[in-house]
């Protein structure tokens, strides 16, 4: 006797269009993003997912029929495949500005995939893309950013757009970005920052968008923080999700997951513990520390269905990019301190406990206690200052009745968890008498500037050494701007300024600020200090060498011979994670092969490394508690 033939119907789900089938027949599940919910199957009836939804289901060859409305959109799409590849634009749609042909790629790949990826190198106009598609589609976006590039999407729009007013969550306190929040109506989309996201997700939960941008979508790789779960949960009210970035992921597959899954669950649809496991290796006797990486082929694969990945190399012609590393010598209290600091036990106990038990992963630090302190302070010495503290710091927990209790809950002096010393100690610095990065800046800067056409971008990493440069600048008589982290919504302005004052030659700024702005004034660019975070540095060195720069661009990057400067060099270089330059920082100057390695570029456990990869990597077990 035959079995059922089930039906395959056509509806939407919040305004995204699904197939449903009401069947508890077990095979639907291996059918490509089936969800079981009330009873029913539920498949996604878009672009490039339902291609794959019907394929799987005649693979399975299932006793299925379509309805006659399942049938028309299966027409349907099969039209709009031939529309995209075309690349045909909706009738009578016009641009405001004429788009490159990488930038129409973009817009038609937003157009016909609902839930669509653009991993677009910086400077390439994403913005524009979506400014756009918004108009295209007629969808009501809901934009979130980092703070500091809320005021870029304000000034594109007025570049880009036609007719379109988006509301710009921008304002400095909380009290006042909720009331803009409330004042929506009327708008045809919202712009706000990340942290807003986070502060009023229940206000914004009620706004009427019908889509979903995260701009720099690496902001919510990862996918245990409250941005990355606050994301996932409002997207579940837009049809249409966008997620853009130029840095995506710094090599570690984990880094994709919320991000897929912030399209659609049925680009991920596996638990992030599975999806873990299907492409990180793992310790044997500790599931928890990534030693490695498999199955990255297939992760390319399903990225790709829905990711477009350009690169300014192959869709612009713009002038040469040229990097030069000058190195500088320490001498004075900032040799005399680094090498005391190098020499301490406690740097000593630190090399030894990192050199018998080789404690590293593939582009991941294990936690090793102070090893980050230790590390920025050797940093921050070869900067040419260094944070100390003051003594009624050192013993605010001298005498204390809670620091029993605060030993038992991690609770540190200074912190909103501390009842004696609730607020966050004022930072002190030892500024040194002579600085080697600051003379060979000071002889940079001379160089550069003698031409009055040029301008320079100058990246620093501590609020310190800004600081010492600002006071350089204006020793100088130079006419700058500065961009720290509190300069919030101001950047835009400042940036502004820069590229239209010729009297302002310099932009200051803290690396970790350098996405989103555009710096084309600057023909040159300076790192006073390199990065610790890869993505910091591939966001910051694009600044002025994207869309509408016309002249060669060089970048200097200040390196203290023989110090921390060389290891981060060394990843920055190949593109490690830079907490692998953490561990050549301590280990490589114990090794007789360090020169070697140096000039030629390989880190520790490349395969060139007298300590391979493959080594046995002893883990320390905890013994069981008596």
């Amino acid at each position: 006797m035959p079995g059922p033939v089930y039906e395959v119907k056509i509806t939407s789900l919040g305004g995204t269009p699904v197939f449903v089938v009401a069947a508890a027949d077990i095979r639907f599940m291996k059918v490509f993003g089936a969800l079981w919910q009330n009873q029913m199957w539920y498949y996604p009836a878009f672009l490039p997912a339902a291609e794959i939804v019907l394929k799987d289901m005649r693979a399975l060859k299932l006793p299925v029929v379509f309805s006659p409305a399942a049938q028309q959109a299966i027409t349907t799409l099969q039209q709009l495949r031939k529309q995209h590849e075309d690349q045909v634009l909706p009738d009578g749609f016009t641009f405001k500005t004429k788009p490159y042909q990488h930038q129409l790629d973009g817009l038609t790949h937003l157009i016909y995939y609902w839930r669509a990826a653009l991993f677009y190198a910086c400077g390439l106009g994403k913005t524009k893309i979506v400014i756009d598609w918004q108009r295209a589609v007629r969808c009501w976006p809901l934009v979130v950013c980092p703070k500091i590039v809320v005021s870029v999407w304000a000034r594109e729009l007025q570049v880009h757009g036609i007719n379109q007013e988006f509301c710009i969550i921008d304002a400095e306190t909380l009290v006042e970005r909720e009331q803009q929040l409330l004042k929506t109506s009327g708008y045809q989309g919202v712009v706000l920052s990340y942290d807003t996201l986070v502060r009023f997700p229940e206000v914004i939960a009620k706004l009427p968008y019908t889509a979903m941008v995260a701009d720099e979508s690496h902001y919510v790789k990862s996918h245990e923080a409250t941005r990355t779960l606050t994301m996932l949960e409002l997207s579940q009210k837009a049809a249409r999700r966008v997620i853009m970035s130029g840095t995506p992921s710094m090599g570690d597959p984990r880094d994709m997951w919320s991000q897929l899954r912030l399209l659609s669950p049925a680009y991920a649809a596996e638990e992030f513990w599975k999806f873990k496991q299907t492409y990180c290796v793992t310790a044997k006797s500790n599931k928890h520390i990534v030693v490695g990486y498999k199955n990255l082929d297939g992760l390319h694969a399903r990225t790709s269905l829905v990711a477009l990945r350009r690169t300014k190399e192959a869709c612009l012609d713009l002038p040469k990019q040229v990097t030069i590393d000058r190195t500088v010598q320490l001498y004075g209290r900032a040799r005399t301190l680094y090498r005391e600091l190098t020499l301490s036990t406690e740097y000593q106990d630190l090399l030894s406990q990192i050199q018998k038990q080789l404690l590293i992963g593939a582009g991941r630090l294990l936690d090793i206690p102070h090893v980050a302190t230790l590390l920025n302070k050797l940093l921050q010495i070869a900067a040419g200052f260094v944070y100390v503290r003051s003594e009624a710091e050192a013993r605010a927990c001298d005498d204390c009745e809670y620091l029993h209790t605060c030993v038992q809950d991690n609770i540190k002096p200074h912190t909103s968890r501390c009842v004696k010393h609730p607020s966050p100690s004022p930072r002190l610095v030892e500024f040194f008498p002579e600085n080697a990065k600051l003379d060979a800046l000071r002889e940079l800067l001379e160089e550069i500037l003698e031409d009055t056409a040029n301008k320079v971008i100058i990246w620093g990493q501590y609020a310190a050494e800004l600081d010492l440069i600002e006071k350089l600048l204006e020793d100088q008589h130079l006419g700058h701007v500065r961009v720290d982290g509190s300069t919030g919504g101001g950047t835009a302005a400042l940036a502004e300024k820069f590229n239209t004052d010729p009297t302002c030659r310099v932009y200051l700024g803290q690396v970790s600020t350098g996405v989103g702005i555009t710096l084309n004034a600057a023909n040159y660019m300076v790192y006073y200090t390199l990065p610790w975070k890869l993505g910091d540095y591939e966001q910051s060195k694009d600044r002025n060498h994207r869309l509408g720069q016309e002249r060669d661009t060089t970048i200097f990057r200040l390196i203290a011979a023989g110090t921390i400067d060389e290891a981060v060099l060394r990843a920055l270089r190949t593109k490690h994670d830079v907490s692998e330059a953490l561990i050549a920082a301590i280990t490589c100057p114990a090794c007789e092969h360090a020169a070697s390695c140096l000039v030629r570029d390989i880190m520790p456990f490349d395969d060139e490394c007298i300590y391979p990869r493959g080594l046995a990597r002893p883990i320390a077990k905890a013994s069981p508690l008596t």
